[in-house]
């Protein structure tokens, strides 16, 4: 990663102590926001497939349940079975 940030702010040309949680300088640098937008959608990403994999569990539960309600030889509740 190239080095080419711009500062918005400059501290003051003499150091003196500063006050606390005073902002001193402010970075932009480019090529990082880059990266925190695609962490950003990586994460969406994910968000997205676990609602979708949530869901077909989901779906599946339901399923099995449906398939296994007429049946009277089984001593457990299907539901009890999956969790």
């Amino acid at each position: 990663m190239q080095g080419c940030g711009l500062y918005s702010q400059h501290p003051r040309r003499h150091w003196r102590q500063g006050e606390a949680g005073r902002v001193l300088a402010v970075l932009d640098v480019p090529e990082l926001q880059a990266q925190v937008q695609g962490a950003q959608a990586g994460v969406r990403q994910s968000q997205a497939e676990i609602i979708r994999a949530t869901n077909e569990v989901a779906r599946d539960k339901a399923n099995y349940v449906a398939l296994h309600a007429g049946h009277s030889g089984c001593n457990r509740h299907p539901t009890r079975a999956l969790d």
